[in-house]
């Protein structure tokens, strides 16, 4: 059985969770407007 590194899983979570924030906090709802081409 393979040895596991619990300090490294949850580094690798965390860093997994914060970039899934990041990506759906640029998601908007509601009426489409310009603003949605802004980061683009």
């Amino acid at each position: 059985m393979p040895a596991y590194d619990k300090a490294d899983i949850q580094r690798r979570m965390h860093g997994a969770v914060e970039a899934l924030k990041h990506d759906l906090g640029g998601l908007r709802t509601g009426r489409a407007s310009t603003a949605l081409l802004d980061p683009v």
